[in-house]
Parts: structure tokens; sequence; C-alpha cells
């Protein structure tokens, strides 16, 4: 990829802001292919911290490294684009806008860090593939970017938060302070506790005002989440809607195996002779 341009203009393609950004500094690139740069905003005159930029791209063995400690479920760690099968859906008209947008995030990754803004994937049909496309993009984005992703459960993430150990500590370190975070199934509790929400709160607040992304998924809208008020406003402002559509995609795929299972038995069996026990 090819090193930014000291004037360059870098325009927030997400909904919700029209700000534009002109990169203000550049630094000379370091004998590992990295660089900095640093950008103001044209209307309002924010000017970021420095943002790190890789002019080579990133190797297999440093994607995989990441994507090994990223914390992402054993069967979705390698998952790809190309792997997720947008066909399940039918022929919703939103597929195709969903897919351009996602494209969008994932080559301009870069603007979208200067945006702080991420993504809340939701459907209200459990096993519709929300988590499976959340690593997908983080796997795209680990194979493009030298950054470093967590994945979590919000559940698992408060229990880890009731743990005092320092194993417990530091983990919930790396994942608030990394790169792009994927906060799985928040909203699966309906009645979160005051403890719960303050935790919660404490994560969400910590990313939105260092302007790290994080990809949601729920089976919720993020305004009916109840996680108390003040986090579901910082993450509906913080992040872009991505609705899938209402399809069971995890028990399609089981009923497809299913059938198929039972053939091959039905099969196998004819051969089994007298061997049998019924």
């Amino acid at each position: 990829m090819g090193k930014i341009e000291k004037g360059k203009q870098l325009t927030n393609i997400m909904p919700g802001s029209t700000e534009s950004f002109r990169v203000t500094e550049v630094s000379e690139v370091d004998k590992n292919g990295k660089y900095f740069f640093r950008v103001k905003g044209e209307v309002s005159g924010y000017e970021t911290a420095d943002f790190v930029e890789d002019e080579n791209n990133v190797t297999l063995e440093e994607s995989e490294y990441r994507r090994q400690r990223s914390g992402m479920p054993d069967a979705y760690m390698a998952k790809t684009g190309k792997d997720f099968d947008w066909s399940v859906y039918g022929d919703d008209a939103g597929v195709q806008t969903t897919k351009d947008l996602l494209n969008r995030f994932i080559t301009e990754f870069r603007h979208q860090e200067i945006a702080g803004r991420g993504l809340y994937i939701y459907s209200w049909t459990r096993g519709s593939g929300k988590t499976l496309l959340a690593c997908c993009i983080a796997n795209e984005v680990i194979k493009r970017y030298d950054i470093n992703v967590k994945f979590i459960s919000m559940s698992d993430y408060l229990q880890k938060m009731a743990d005092k150990s320092e194993t417990a500590r530091e983990e919930v370190k790396a994942i608030r302070e990394a790169t792009l975070l994927i906060v799985d199934d928040i909203g699966a509790t309906t009645t979160y506790k005051d403890w719960d929400r303050e935790k919660i709160l404490a994560l969400v607040d910590f990313r939105y005002k260092r302007k790290l992304l994080t990809i949601y998924t729920s089976n919720v809208e993020s305004l009916e989440l109840k996680c108390g008020d003040r986090a579901v406003e910082r993450i509906y402002a913080d992040t872009l809607d991505i609705k899938l559509p209402e399809v069971n995609v995890r028990r399609m795929k089981a009923d497809k195996y299913k059938q198929e299972e039972i053939k091959n038995m039905l099969e196998k069996a004819q051969e089994l002779g007298e061997d049998t026990a019924f």
C-alpha cells in the first residue's frame, strides 16, 4: 500500500458526519516500513493523535499471529470475506448495500479510525450469521493493517471483570485497549444488574473517548439495549448499523448436515449384511 502524503484529504464516509480531514504531518518510513501521520479536521479544527501506518503489506505470519491472539472462536478464526455466504439470504434487497458498506469499512479502515466509528451488526433472529460476519470483517482488516484485534462476548467480559486475578486484569486491559474490538452478543441478557451496567458503561466510555473502533453484535437494535442510557447513547453514536436478514442460517446448515448424514448412514446400512443389532 502506498504511503499517505502530506496535504491529502481523508473523508469520513460514515453516515452522520460530513467532516473531512487533511493530513498535516507525515514522518519518514522507518526500517520496518512503518511511519506516523497526523490529521486535522477542516471544519472543526480537531487534530488527532498520531496514527501508525505500514507502507508494506502485512505478512501471512503477522496476520496469523494476530488471529491466534484475538480470542475469536476457533471455528471462525480463519474465516474471511470469501467464506461468508450471502446467498443464504435469498434476494434480500439490502444485502448488496451492506456488502458495499463493509467493503468500504475494510479498505478504508484508517479513515474509520480517524472518525472513531465502528459497526453494530444485529438481527432479531438467533443464528443469522452476526458473529461469523464480525470475525470475517476483523480477519480482512488483520490481513491489511498492522493492528491488534480482540474478541469477547459481553457475558465473558463481565465474568472477567468480576475475576480479581492478575491474569484477568491483564486480559481486561488488552480488551479495552484493542485497536479493533468485537463485543459479541451484547443485549443477550435483557435485565443487566446495576453492577453489569456500570462495567459496560466503563468499557464503552473508555473506547468512545479514545475513538477506538468496536464491532458489536446483538439480537436487538442499539437503542433497545437495556444496559443503561449513557452506554446506549454512546454505542448508537459510535457505530454504523448493519442489519442482517431474519434468516436462521445456523439452523439451515444444521438441517442440511442432518439430511446428508442420514442419507449417508442409510446407504452404508445396506452394506452391513447380517452384522446388525436390530
